[in-house]
């Protein structure tokens, strides 16, 4: 995927719809952890614990079978969206996940918490519509910049 689209433009990845799933819960979600390491360790495989929390597959077309039912074609070719192969588990390559971190610590920073469902939704959608543009055009900007850090460890971690 990378090397396929290692010369595409800003304009190009700006008519990509970025998917993925995410989890956000009412409970406080302790899922980040803190690594102490040298620097310039950073993307040091043995800093990196491997991680597939979630079974089920990420909404990237990652040709997992519940993305090529029947269902979800017809809903693709119905509103004339052409599919872009993903690579499984490759969140360096979607700027969505950034998105989804900001929407999660914004939800943790807000002064009272939420008691209900409903109250999360609204929050979300609160805090959705404040991100600024400028954060959203940035991240599809770094697609580039994303492609090159893949290509140059041949698929291996990176910064993003």
């Amino acid at each position: 995927m990378a090397a396929e689209h290692r010369d595409w433009e800003q304009h190009d990845w700006s008519q990509v719809l970025f998917t993925d799933k995410s989890r956000f819960s009412l409970e406080c979600d302790y899922r980040r952890v803190l690594v102490w390491r040298d620097r310039g360790t950073r993307n040091n495989p043995a800093f990196v614990r491997e991680r597939s929390q979630y079974r089920r597959a990420g909404w990237m077309d990652d040709n997992a079978r519940p993305h090529r039912a029947r269902l979800v074609e017809n809903m693709l070719e119905a509103e004339t969206i052409q599919r872009m192969e993903w690579p499984a588990c490759s969140p360096d390559l979607n700027p969505i996940e950034h998105v989804w971190d900001m929407l999660g610590l914004r939800i943790a920073a807000r002064p009272r918490p939420l008691a209900t469902v409903r109250d999360l939704e609204i929050a979300l959608l609160e805090e959705w519509n404040s991100i600024p543009q400028s954060l959203i055009d940035n991240l599809t900007a770094s697609m580039a910049n994303r492609c090159a850090a893949v290509l140059a460890v041949r698929g291996d971690h990176t910064p993003y």
